[in-house]
């Protein structure tokens, strides 16, 4: 890696840990070169501003969920696991909690919910990786599963409908996670807990035999 490159990443972790710890608005430019341990003028080398370093921010979670591959669609994995719907749901539900087990990423998930309403491009990515393409995923696993015959036929439940029911626990889960404070650490375990119970609930509303 070289210098500009290692500056550059420097700027990023740095950037992550004050705007984590003090919000957008208490950051500037000048705290986080000043962190990063460079000169405050080179620091405009590679971000003009605060919104830039977001969009990096933002560009390093996604590299994250891309090495996961979470909330990314699998087909052969999904049908690999369809025998089993429940454990199949809950899995893809559950991925994303593995990001609130780490305090990096942690710090991230709550500085993009914090500055989403600062910075547009951080707003789409929000909406993209949090919210669309999860509902995507859960979409695609249950659409399997109609095909398959595992789902029960009922008017209105369309799979839209229960891709949109199956998430709404998790979008409040996350929210509440991603804005809790330092010093009130997440309990992953806890919402873990909520969610195997939402999906256990879920599946013996939707599937196709009711049979205990």
């Amino acid at each position: 890696m070289g210098r500009g490159s290692g500056n550059r990443n420097r700027i990023v972790q740095a950037a992550i840990l004050l705007l984590d710890e003090r919000g957008y608005e208490a950051v500037s430019m000048r705290d986080v070169a000043r962190l990063a341990g460079i000169k405050a003028s080179s620091i405009y080398n590679h971000f003009a501003g605060k919104d830039a370093m977001l969009d990096a921010v933002a560009d390093e979670f996604e590299a994250e969920l891309d090495a996961r591959g979470i909330n990314r669609r699998a087909p052969e994995a999904d049908e690999a696991g369809a025998d089993d719907p429940e454990s199949l749901l809950l899995s893809i539900m559950t991925a994303p909690l593995d990001l609130l087990e780490n305090e990096h990423t942690t710090r991230i998930i709550r500085i993009v919910s914090r500055c989403q309403f600062h910075h547009d491009g951080i707003r789409r990515f929000l909406q993209r990786e949090m919210f669309d393409r999860p509902l995507e995923r859960i979409k695609a696993a249950l659409e399997m599963m109609r095909l398959r015959g595992q789902l029960e036929e009922r008017e209105g439940w369309t799979t839209d409908f229960l891709a949109a029911e199956l998430q709404s626990v998790f979008v409040a889960d996350y929210y509440r996670l991603a804005l809790s404070s330092l010093e009130n650490a997440p309990d992953v375990q806890a919402a873990r807990y909520a969610l195997a119970a939402h999906v256990d609930f879920f599946w013996k509303a939707a599937r196709a035999d009711k049979r205990i």
